[in-house]
């Protein structure tokens, strides 16, 4: 059923399209999903969502997100790479949908939207969000995609960055690029409803620890590292482990387990749509990323389920979780601090529980999806008067 607009007259709302060329259902989905759901619910702008397709690809995971919370869905189906027709395809699209204002949450959409405005099919403003920007992954083509992007930010109306480290990182590509930060939010009051779904699955009682993380299985992610932490780990501490997620490296991190850890069936799952009932089996949650992290929605819905977190000094990890208060920081690559890390929160019970109510508290005070999307009204308007 769609979300009521009923608190903002129809006839007085702009419309912003959120752009993206989605491979998953990922970080940049979730935050687009739930800012678009914010913005439906009541806000001055009526969302859609303008998808990025491969021409053969009917839809896709945000395609049917989206349509369930009742926002249009406008898909844009061109070849991969750039072309005259993807460009003008994306502008008729743009154009049929009457939006005032894009939003991009990924650099082809920002690519294609500046080069076809630049071109003259249109002259809509446009924000874009960087959620990262994974330099060990992607190939020539992508690499060349990032390069592409972080030299025409200069020409969007609005640029925010989901960390400061991530805003630092794009002035130092672009010092003529300007932006601003907006911490990733999540719907911080979320229910979970205890079915215990990880548990059964890795057969584990109650009183087997588990380490647990979520994310896509990519070089970036670094789960190889933590394949490895937990061969160690469990020498000492009777523990699990699962990765939450799909991706490229499934068959590699399988076969690395199977040589590590002979004697137990991989502990890797395909996404989960309840992922939160999944991660609240989680006594640890670990996220060893060693690049290209702008701030992982895994890590803010760890913290909002109190979840005792381990994660590397990379991106804006270190914005969120405060070493030793909230959660436990340790250099990138690191595999003895990984392991001396996830030792001390499974000898500690009592250090999990303050160190998961610490970072609880702070995600509900500062990455509520509600406080977010007030300020990407201000970026709005923002963007609409440059």
């Amino acid at each position: 059923m769609p979300i009521s607009t009923s608190e903002t007259p129809a006839k007085s709302r702009l419309t912003v399209a959120h752009a993206i060329h989605s491979g998953g259902f990922y970080g940049a989905e979730k935050v687009l999903c739930d800012l678009a759901r914010e913005q439906a619910a009541a806000s001055p702008y009526a969302p859609r969502l303008l998808a990025l397709l491969d021409p053969d690809q009917a839809g896709n995971e945000v395609c049917l997100r989206a349509a369930a919370m009742g926002v249009p869905v406008d898909r844009v189906r061109a070849k991969p790479g750039l072309s005259w027709e993807g460009l003008r395809a994306y502008a008729l699209a743009l154009n049929a949908s009457g939006a005032s204002l894009v939003h991009s949450h990924g650099y082809k959409a920002t690519i294609f939207h500046l080069l076809s405005r630049w071109l003259g099919f249109h002259r809509v403003p446009l924000i874009v969000t960087a959620h990262g920007y994974p330099k060990d992954s992607g190939g020539r083509k992508a690499s060349l995609y990032r390069w592409l992007d972080l030299g025409l930010l200069t020409a969007a109306d609005c640029v925010v960055a989901v960390s400061r480290e991530m805003e630092g990182y794009l002035r130092a590509h672009n010092p003529m690029c300007r932006p601003c930060t907006i911490p990733n939010g999540i719907a911080a009051q979320a229910v979970v409803n205890g079915e215990h779904p990880l548990r059964a699955a890795l057969g584990a009682g109650a009183d087997v620890p588990i380490i647990g993380t979520a994310g896509r299985m990519a070089p970036m992610k670094n789960h190889a590292l933590l394949i490895r932490a937990y061969a160690r780990v469990r020498a000492n501490f009777p523990c699990r482990l699962a990765i939450l997620g799909d991706g490229p490296l499934r068959s590699e991190l399988e076969a690395l387990w199977r040589e590590l850890i002979p004697d137990q069936e991989p502990g890797l799952f395909p996404f989960q749509p309840k992922v939160l009932e999944w991660m609240a089996d989680m006594d640890v949650f670990a996220m060893p990323s060693n690049d290209g992290e702008g701030l992982p929605i895994a890590l803010l819905e760890a913290g909002m389920l109190s979840r005792a977190v381990v994660v590397s000094d990379v991106g804006g990890m270190p914005e969120v979780v405060a070493d030793r208060v909230s959660g436990l920081v340790f250099p990138r690559g690191d595999e003895g601090a990984l392991v001396r890390a996830l030792e001390d929160l499974l000898a500690d019970p009592g250090r999990r529980e303050s160190f998961g109510g610490n970072l609880r508290a702070e995600i509900l005070a500062h990455h509520d999806i509600r406080a977010v999307h007030a300020r990407y009204m201000e970026a709005y308007a923002h963007a609409l008067a440059a």
